[in-house]
């Protein structure tokens, strides 16, 4: 599903209005990455809650990392404004980041599955399912499929995702593409059908990006530097599960 400003702006007004604002899905967030506006509301919001400039609570992944479980166990156990009012930059962050969102989201989904008794103990000794084979992106293969991306500038943050894979594997269906940001910058969302739990990992020489995979079974990883991907004498691109 395309997310639009209006999905971004009906997001903001229930949960303000219900006094549960809680960060949104990660695809929400890649929007709001690439979308002007609605960053623009999304500041406006920030400085009416907060009383406070949203650069001031800029932060890296690491850092909201760290303090991520102390917000999402402020966040179930008191509400999310509570949550906002102890880590006022981790909401910010989980609004501008889409792989610290899906932590976030993940986390929660793990938690309840422990509290209702969902949680089903793993085989020690499972057989490796195909879908969790590694996928290769070949530098020939990366160079005639992107060519025509990096050709029409004017379409950064509007074109089509391209799709680089799209494959049937015992019963699962895998879907790789890919999307420019900016010219500097592109997107890369990871789809597999029926959803499996777990994480995408795209490994580019000593370069790594991560990214979990939602319930709906989508990882995004944004903000892939332009210059891993369109480097024509670089190692090849490997997309792994964990």
């Amino acid at each position: 599903m395309t997310i639009t400003c209006t999905d971004i702006l009906t997001w903001l007004r229930q949960p303000v209005l219900a006094d549960q604002i809680a960060p949104p899905p990660a695809d929400l967030v890649a929007h709001v990455s690439r979308c002007a506006v609605c960053r623009g509301v999304l500041a406006a919001l920030v400085v009416d809650l907060l009383q406070t400039d949203p650069e001031s609570l800029a932060m890296a992944c690491t850092a909201c990392q760290d303090d991520l479980a102390a917000f999402i166990d402020i966040e179930r156990s008191q509400g999310s404004a509570a949550a906002l009012a102890s880590y006022p930059a981790v909401w910010w962050h989980l609004w501008t980041c889409a792989t610290c969102a899906e932590t976030y989201h993940l986390t929660n989904v793990l938690l309840d599955a422990e509290e209702t008794g969902e949680m089903t103990e793993l085989p020690l000794h499972a057989p490796r399912h195909p879908i969790y084979e590694p996928v290769y992106l070949s530098r020939s293969f990366l160079q005639q499929a992107l060519v025509g991306q990096t050709i029409l500038g004017e379409t950064w943050g509007e074109a089509d995702m391209l799709v680089l894979v799209d494959e049937e594997r015992a019963g699962y269906r895998l879907c790789v593409s890919i999307q420019p940001d900016s010219i500097d910058t592109w997107t890369m969302m990871v789809t597999v059908t029926p959803a499996i739990a777990g994480a995408v990992i795209v490994q580019c020489g000593p370069a790594t990006y991560h990214a979990v995979l939602s319930a709906a079974g989508e990882a995004v990883l944004a903000s892939l530097p332009a210059a891993v991907l369109l480097n024509a004498t670089g190692p090849d691109i490997v997309v792994t599960f964990e």
